[in-house]
């Protein structure tokens, strides 16, 4: 379903005075610094070795949501099931968020049951040879199938259905924070295929507003509408995704 929105609407997630502090050697976190324009959603850089995006992304939604709570890089590691030199899949995190008692849904072009019979062959099919080797060379297949059964089974929200940015939007006017995967290549303008997690801020008719935790790292970072959704819909249109967080509602 879209969501029809009318010239100029612009949803965004709260903003106020922000202050970002260095985590440690490899957080490469903005420093000393307070912005009239900042969001209260904090910003966290991906580590040294560029290969903690999504951990990053869920580091900065966590500090949001549970500001008393340091969830570090070890924490993040052993929640998102994360091995060095491969890139992260988000179901295990996912699954461990619901279990922290937060309401998680991922909606994707992406056939995870699909993807859970065929494994390689699903992201052959799907995302074409260059993306789904990139997946593969980077990713232990076999467990990411295990782990996408096991949000299923602990009733994690997936829905297998294209989404659009008036849906995101919508996402952050419930108060939601929004994370998704994009194309970092094409992002910045360059040939190739990285899978890379951004943090939605803002998005109205002319362009997306995010943290990227890079490398190199760019909080608030502007982007036009269109670049984002070439980024965001590369290989194709079943590459579109999002994930919307935000506490349970307490009886």
């Amino acid at each position: 379903m879209r969501f029809a929105f009318g010239p100029s609407k612009h949803w965004r997630l709260p903003y106020c005075k922000h202050e970002h502090f260095v985590d440690g050697p490899n957080s490469s976190i903005l420093t000393g610094m307070t912005m009239e324009t900042s969001t209260q959603m904090p910003f966290y850089a991906n580590t040294e070795d560029d290969m903690r995006c999504f951990q990053a992304t869920t580091r900065m939604v966590l500090g949001y949501f549970l500001p008393e709570r340091n969830f570090d890089w070890e924490e993040l590691d052993e929640m998102s099931n994360h091995h060095e030199g491969l890139s992260t899949w988000p179901q295990k995190m996912l699954t461990e968020l619901a279990g922290l008692d937060f309401d998680v849904k991922l909606v994707e072009g992406f056939d995870g049951r699909d993807f859970i019979r065929r494994g390689e062959q699903y992201l052959i099919d799907a995302f074409g040879a260059e993306t789904a080797q990139w997946q593969i060379k980077y990713s232990n297949i076999d467990e990411e199938r295990q782990f996408y059964q096991l949000a299923y089974d602990r009733g994690v929200n997936i829905e297998n259905r294209l989404p659009d940015l008036d849906e995101m939007a919508e996402q952050l006017a419930d108060d939601y924070a929004v994370i998704c995967t994009v194309n970092s290549r094409k992002l910045n303008n360059q040939p190739g295929y990285v899978g890379h997690s951004v943090v939605i801020l803002s998005i109205n008719d002319n362009e997306v507003v995010l943290h990227d935790p890079g490398l190199p790292p760019q909080p608030e970072r502007h982007v036009s509408r269109e670049l984002f959704e070439q980024a965001w819909a590369d290989p194709n249109e079943n590459a579109k995704n999002y994930i919307a967080i935000k506490p349970k509602e307490q009886s």
